[in-house]
């Protein structure tokens, strides 16, 4: 839970923003801990795109589009909720459709699934937000170290900025993490309001992150 709420805190004043309002966003996250891994991968899709897409899509019924007249003169159509919520169906799907991982090399089979949330294919500060996830319990064979590699495919054309991360939980400690390297000492904290944690450099469409197992590092509650 903790590094979802990192990947999708959002900034305290709008001028915090480190994005163009014309890209989109990707970021990326890992954690592991003593009950396995789990990965976020959230994207925000600009507000107008959005609904540009929707008054540009016929009415399944009609065929018209959203703001075509009648010759009646009834108002103008506007896109209805199913609409939207087949629309939001789809970036979901586009999203998860890109994404691969591998542990210790081994490709992980699950897909990724929409994660449950009240804030996920909603609209916030200019963009829509959508949210995937995939936990996979830890496996004996994985040992005391073990490396994920999280491949992002999804929307390869779009103008994009990207973030990432990697955490480890109790007794995991990260010793790589891509996204660090790749941003710099002066990667600031990390958290998406944070322009030093942005790039437009597609490498981080791939988080590789390296987790090692402590025997004798002190514990990490959830209250830490």
């Amino acid at each position: 839970m903790l590094l979802t709420l990192i990947l999708v805190a959002l900034p305290a004043t709008s001028g915090a923003h480190p994005l163009d309002r014309d890209a989109y966003s990707l970021r990326s996250g890992l954690k592991m801990g003593p009950s396995g891994l789990m990965a976020v991968v959230i994207l925000e899709k600009p507000t107008q795109f959005v609904l540009d897409d929707l008054r540009s899509a016929p009415d399944p019924w009609t065929g018209k589009r959203a703001g075509e007249e009648e010759e009646d003169t009834v108002p103008a159509r506007r896109p209805g909720q199913d609409e939207a919520n087949a629309y939001a169906k789809r970036q979901f799907d586009d999203l998860a459709a890109g994404l691969s991982m591998t542990v210790n090399g081994v490709r992980v089979e699950q897909s990724f699934r929409t994660r449950d949330s009240r804030i996920n294919g909603k609209a916030g500060r200019g963009f829509f937000v959508y949210i995937v996830e995939l936990t996979v319990p830890r496996q004996p064979g994985w040992g005391d170290r073990v490396e994920v590699v999280l491949r992002n495919d999804s929307f390869p054309i779009e103008p994009m900025y990207y973030s990432g991360l990697a955490r480890g939980e109790g007794r995991w400690r990260v010793t790589r993490d891509s996204a660090a390297e790749r941003l710099g000492e002066d990667r600031g904290s990390g958290l998406p309001d944070d322009p030093r944690s942005w790039t437009p450099d597609d490498t981080l469409r791939t988080l590789t992150a390296v987790f090692e197992h402590k025997a004798d590092a002190p514990v990490v509650t959830k209250d830490d």
